[in-house]
């Protein structure tokens, strides 16, 4: 009934809910793995993953939308092993310098903690993440209006919301030079930009703001 080029997670999704609906679908892959970016392998008795590493904090809940689709596409397949409370440690070397910032699951403690780093930007560090629920809000808004048919409301809506997603059309570099001039704070809170492989001169902070949330709540890694 279908005919679904590629592999990776878009592919597969595809194919999953097709032929869970009953379709006969064929899957076509030139790689000898299939998985794109979410396939591992082993080298000297390890296993690496070629790009997927960890998801975030939303899917240990499985009430949230993300662990939803998870669910549904792998048919409860895949378990989730929750990371440890510091996800992720950002490093700083300056000379023979060597600073850590760790990134903790728990929002609150990663607040508390970058204003204990950074004490003169605690209304930048608490406007940042302001900024974030307000990207957050926009983007969940603007996937609704997806569902709704009649362009009039949609039009409607779209004003309403406009002010939160005006914010994607600035870069991620203009948007928190207005918050602070400390360069080493915005590298720590853009330290996740090579996920989404663009630096933040160039990236919109919309994304920044929508990845920076997905991982508050730590990270998961995928048990099979």
């Amino acid at each position: 009934d279908s005919i679904t080029i590629g592999s990776g997670m878009a592919g597969l999704t595809v194919a999953s809910i097709m032929a869970q609906e009953g379709k006969k679908v064929l899957l076509l892959e030139q790689h000898d793995v299939i998985g794109g970016n979410t396939h591992t392998f082993k080298e000297k008795g390890f296993d690496f993953e070629t790009g997927l590493h960890y998801i975030g904090g939303r899917i240990g809940k499985k009430t949230s939308n993300l662990r939803k689709h998870f669910d549904c596409i792998t048919k409860n397949g895949v378990e989730w092993e929750k990371m440890d409370d510091i996800y992720d440690l950002v490093v700083i070397r300056d000379g023979e310098n060597r600073e850590q910032y760790p990134m903790y699951s728990d929002v609150k403690i990663l607040k508390k903690t970058l204003i204990s780093s950074f004490v003169d930007e605690e209304k930048a560090i608490h406007e940042y993440f302001k900024m974030i629920k307000k990207v957050r809000i926009g983007i969940t808004v603007l996937f609704l209006l997806k569902c709704i048919p009649y362009q009039r409301i949609q039009k409607i809506i779209h004003k309403l919301v406009q002010p939160f997603l005006s914010i994607f059309d600035e870069t991620t570099e203009q948007v928190l030079s207005k918050l602070t001039k400390n360069k080493k704070l915005i590298g720590i809170l853009t330290y996740l930009y090579g996920d989404y492989v663009e630096v933040p001169s160039r990236s919109s902070f919309g994304m920044q703001a929508l990845l920076s949330d997905h991982y508050m709540g730590g990270g998961y890694f995928p048990l099979v």
